[in-house]
């Protein structure tokens, strides 16, 4: 899931709605998404989202 760290990262996925539209049309099977909705996993996606939104507003 490399992939998602890397979206949220950089802002292009700033949701987690735009994570999984993202990852679905880079052809990620609904499995591999569902990855994503582990709790850790989630907190992390959603700590970098924040931080690069942080970063587009200021």
């Amino acid at each position: 899931m490399e992939r998602a760290f890397a979206l949220a990262e950089n802002g292009t996925a700033l949701t987690m709605d735009d994570l999984h539209q993202f990852l679905g049309r880079e052809g990620f099977s609904a499995a591999e998404m569902r990855q994503l909705h582990g709790r850790v996993m989630q907190k992390q996606l959603l700590a970098r989202m924040a931080v690069a939104k942080a970063a587009k507003e200021s």
